[in-house]
This record gives structure tokens, C-alpha cells and sequence, in this order.
């Protein structure tokens, strides 16, 4: 588990040093990634990172996180719009 912390904080800090340098406008530029820009992409992976962390202190939150964000998507949210949304 200890190795798991450390190559998050490691590739964590590799994302930092790629996106510090960038002026702000540079994060609503859309990427090749489904067209989304990299602020959809850092708010998905905070979200993610956020719910994995709830998963293992707080199930049953994660648990009422995961069942909203399936209706949301059933019911036609996008991914990208559920993130920005949250």
C-alpha cells in the first residue's frame, strides 16, 4: 500500500510540473481526449481520486455517490457535464 501512496504522489507531482507553466487560458483549450479541455480532465480525475478515497472511508456515501451518478447517466448526462456539474 505504501508503494500505491508513493507512485500517486509521484505521477501526481509529474502533472503538476507539466500543467504549472501554463497560462490560465491554456486549460480551457480542448484536448484530443473525447474533446474534452484539461480542466474536464483534472476535475474527472479530483473526482475519481475524491471517490476512491470515499470508497474506502465512507462506503456508504460512495456508495450513494455511485448509484446518483449512474441515474444521472442513464438519464443522459454526459461524464463531462456530471464532473462539471460536480
Amino acid at each position: 500500500m505504501k508503494q500505491l501512496a508513493e507512485d500517486f504522489r509521484a505521477t501526481s507531482q509529474t502533472l503538476y510540473e507539466l500543467l504549472a507553466p501554463l497560462p490560465e487560458a491554456d486549460f480551457s483549450r480542448v484536448t484530443q481526449f473525447k474533446d474534452w479541455t484539461i480542466t474536464d480532465v483534472l476535475i474527472h480525475l479530483l473526482m475519481w481520486n475524491q471517490g476512491a478515497d470515499q470508497s474506502l472511508a465512507q462506503p456508504d456515501a460512495f456508495k450513494a455517490f455511485i448509484t446518483a451518478y449512474r441515474g444521472e447517466l442513464a438519464g443522459g448526462l454526459s461524464r463531462r457535464d456530471h464532473g462539471r456539474a460536480w
